[in-house]
């Protein structure tokens, strides 16, 4: 699961219980706001390379 830190419509704070909430295996924070897959891109799509390999092994 991706979490911006500086999310305005979900504060960071609310990550862990959601995650959690969601058995998400991965609660990765990325230095963004609401939409860390638009303005992290390439962090994001590491971060999903770096899961689907850990899954493949």
């Amino acid at each position: 699961m991706f979490w911006g830190r500086d999310d305005q419509y979900q504060p960071v704070e609310y990550a862990d219980g959601l995650a959690k909430s969601v058995r998400a295996t991965n609660l990765v924070l990325l230095d963004s706001g609401h939409w860390p897959q638009l303005q992290q891109p390439r962090e994001v799509a590491a971060a999903l390379t770096r899961h689907w390999e850990s899954v493949r092994a």
